[in-house]
């Protein structure tokens, strides 16, 4: 009589197990493609600039590749600060000038970057006064106020 007490119990589901097993496994996988595909990108040619088309109310959006920069850390030990920007033009008739001296616009920021120490760098406060004054400085050097706003889409220290 034990015996079919136990057979009548119903075993219960590996389902729900397996498909949280295969769920991480498709993340994982995922992991893995999206950091060889990052790794296998850097070996390549640069991408082109990106425009990026603007939600309403936001002017013209030109994405900048990545910048590597050394900065200074403490004690004068080298750190590395890798950052990606969005400039925000004021309207379309901006994106001509800023097209024909995006190298300028590069060299500006790249200076601007390196020129800075791991202390300048590490508070959200000030990001955004390193933000003010890139815009400030593209827009002298584009002559003109053509830049709306700048903003950081990566930036990481090592």
């Amino acid at each position: 009589m034990a015996d079919e007490v136990e057979e009548q119990e119903p075993k219960k589901s590996k389902l729900p197990l397996i498909i949280i097993a295969v769920t991480v496994n498709v993340a994982i996988a995922g992991v893995i493609v999206v950091m060889l595909m990052g790794s296998s990108g850097s070996e390549a040619a640069p991408a082109p600039e990106a425009k990026v088309e603007p939600a309403p109310g936001i002017g013209p959006l030109i994405a900048l590749d990545d910048f590597i920069v050394n900065v200074e850390g403490e004690n004068g030990v080298q750190k590395y600060l890798k950052a990606a920007l969005s400039i925000e033009l004021k309207n379309d008739l901006g994106q001509a000038p800023f097209e024909e001296a995006q190298m300028l616009v590069r060299n500006e920021v790249l200076m601007y970057l390196s020129s800075l120490s791991l202390e300048q760098i590490k508070t959200v406060k000030q990001k955004k006064v390193i933000q003010e004054t890139l815009k400030k400085r593209i827009n002298k050097r584009l002559k003109g106020d053509l830049v709306a706003g700048v903003y950081f889409t990566e930036f990481v220290t090592q």
